[in-house]
């Protein structure tokens, strides 16, 4: 069930008939948008594993409608769009408040929504408050991490996907001279997985090289571009593959070997793309564990990365699962060096093999569903 506008929410509030859906439930999920992104499909796997309890999914962005009937499956929808006016916001508030606290055991959960963080002080001490942060952004205000330090006391829980960002926090409470008893609140949680059960990974002749993104400047999709671009001018039979909304760069960018591919929807479509790539590249300046990454190395495929955000703590020489680019350079020289480790992949298929299986083998050993369910209902009702 979806409500689509601002008025339709004290409907919802107000009306018998609407009034079950909040009777029925005590956790409430606060989510910015369900198009498609690798944070929307985690907070798809975090609504799975409480939908027989029936939550209430707060969206509170505009949103393409990407992910929409799958985020209707697992929970209620309402949408609260952008409430800009500061009484209209404090109003809607208050009515979302009054509600969640009038619950005897009542839990929210946010993650890249800031309304949620404005939440807060409207919520009684009972409320069980809880935040993802999947990586930190930039040192800005609208950053999560540095608008929620109002509330960090407030925040029962807090998960993180490595140690990197628990860290961060751990280094940013100590500037903001915030409690350090406050750490003890930050979790890590590895996100969910799909795996297949047994290794079972063919490889192209020349490599097949494989961006799954969006258009937008952490990203750095135009670093792959110039990638390709420079490969071509050296060993033509490299193939590179754009999976998403690019339509920016299809229009201009004609490079024979360079597939457009749009965006998949379909979970199991992209499970091709991964099973008949050979690299998955990450050409990112920040990043949390993308699970462009994931999802690739759980089918065999070799990360090729900037050494940002938590995938250090994956990749790295003792796993021996994938290669890191330096990210502290000039975009040129890092440009430079993701050819040259193309190029030394692409003649030296023994290499590329055992990378590819030691990829393999550390997704199935961390990345299980069944050690993610349990960790999430620990989070939620311990």
């Amino acid at each position: 069930m979806a409500l689509n506008y601002r008025w339709d929410y004290v409907k919802f509030l107000f009306e018998s008939k609407h009034k079950t859906n909040i009777q029925n439930t005590e956790i409430f999920f606060f989510f910015p948008f369900y198009h498609i992104g690798g944070a929307e499909r985690v907070h798809i796997d975090i609504l799975k594993v409480f939908k027989e309890f029936h939550p209430i999914c707060f969206i509170t962005e505009k949103s393409k409608d990407h992910f929409k009937d799958e985020f209707e499956s697992l929970a209620t929808l309402i949408h609260l769009r952008k409430l800009s006016k500061k009484k209209f916001k404090a109003f809607f508030l208050k009515k979302i408040a009054k509600q969640i606290n009038a619950k005897a055991n009542p839990i929210i959960f946010g993650c890249n929504s800031l309304l949620f963080y404005d939440l807060i002080p409207y919520l009684d001490k009972h409320v069980k408050i809880i935040d993802l942060i999947h990586a930190f952004s930039d040192n800005e205000s609208w950053a999560a991490e540095i608008y929620s330090l109002p509330y960090v006391s407030r925040i029962n829980k807090r998960v993180v996907l490595g140690n990197k960002t628990k860290n961060d926090f751990i280094n940013l409470y100590q500037t903001k001279n915030i409690n350090s008893d406050l750490n003890e609140n930050i979790v890590i949680i590895n996100n969910k997985v799909s795996i297949p059960e047994s290794y079972d990974k063919q490889f192209n002749d020349n490599l097949v090289v494989l961006f799954v993104g969006r258009d937008s400047g952490e990203k750095r999709p135009g670093i792959f571009i110039e990638i390709a671009r420079k490969m071509l001018e050296i060993k033509k039979e490299l193939r590179f593959k754009l999976i998403g909304d690019f339509s920016n760069f299809k229009k201009d960018i004609l490079l024979e070997n360079v597939e457009f591919v749009d965006e998949i929807k379909e979970k199991q479509l992209l499970i091709e793309q991964y099973k008949n790539g050979d690299v998955i590249m990450i050409t990112s300046r920040r990043e949390g564990l993308p699970m462009v990454i994931l999802e690739g190395m759980a089918y065999g495929m070799v990360p090729l990365s900037t050494n940002v955000g938590e995938i250090p703590s994956l990749i790295n020489e003792e796993n021996n699962n994938g290669i890191l680019i330096n990210n502290n350079q000039d975009d040129r020289k890092i440009i430079d060096d993701f050819v040259a480790e193309l190029i030394a992949l692409n003649s030296n298929k023994t290499r590329v093999i055992e990378l590819s299986k030691n990829a393999y083998n550390s997704i199935k050993e961390v990345y299980s569903e069944e050690e993610y369910v349990r960790k999430y209902k620990e989070l939620f009702f311990n």
